[in-house]
């Protein structure tokens, strides 16, 4: 995991775009998470990364609506393709636990759409193999790039605030955590109501998965003294 720099957060937004996601979302208050449940997940491993998918569900809800609680409307879906065509359908509002692919990236064969992607936040290594993984982020549809931005950076802040020590558990004026104004002067705390929903990475990571599946290598944070490149490149090359 990498915490990428946020650049500068200080600039002016002008606010949800009308008839976009964010706006429909500040609307009806609530969020459309497309979901695979628990019950169609073939391993316990698996099983054990939907309640992580949920949290990153629960964090963009958090932001979007400035309510950490009953803002998220958890949509089961079948299978990843059915969770994309919910997606592209504009059925649901993000699909979490969806995999990287360049496929889905530029252009989905069946469904005829892309779709875009948060950062990975979980990459599972297939047994043996140290170079192929799955990986499971938040993808959002490509024809409202405000609301894929949004999520992006929600999933983002998780992986700044774990490098910065900042955790779920201090009181919410100790959450340091940038404001942003890029989204207008109503979102600008989308990183502390985030932070305040579900806590960082690390924290996300250790309640929901840690016991089945041990924290390590590319869920790692990237914490280089040098603060260099990322050490692996996306998942789809």
């Amino acid at each position: 995991m990498f915490s990428h720099p946020f650049g500068s957060l200080t600039s002016n937004g002008s606010g949800a775009i009308k008839n976009g996601t964010l706006e429909l979302i500040k609307e009806h208050k609530e969020l459309r998470c497309g979901i695979v449940p628990k019950e169609l997940l073939p391993e316990s491993s698996d099983k054990a990364l939907y309640s992580l998918d949920a949290d990153f569900c629960s964090a963009v809800a958090a932001s979007a609506t400035h309510n950490a609680r009953d803002s998220v409307r958890f949509v089961h879906v079948d299978d990843s393709f059915d969770g994309f065509e919910r997606l592209a359908k504009g059925e649901i509002d993000v699909f979490a636990g969806a995999r990287v692919h360049i496929d889905h990236d530029l252009l989905e064969p069946k469904l005829g759409v892309g779709f875009s992607f948060s950062q990975p936040y979980f990459y599972q290594s297939h047994e043996g193999s140290t170079s192929d993984s799955k990986t499971r982020a938040l993808a959002t549809r490509q024809d409202d790039p405000q609301w894929s931005d949004f999520v992006y950076w929600v999933v983002a802040s998780t992986f700044y605030a774990e490098k910065e020590r900042i955790s779920g558990e201090l009181p919410y004026e100790e959450k340091k955590m940038p404001l942003v104004y890029l989204f207008g002067e109503e979102y600008r705390r989308m990183f502390r109501d985030a932070i305040l929903a579900v806590g960082n990475y690390g924290e996300i990571y250790a309640r929901n998965v840690n016991t089945t599946i041990p924290r390590g290598g590319r869920n790692n944070l990237n914490n280089a003294i040098s603060l260099g490149p990322q050490h692996f490149p996306l998942p789809f090359f």
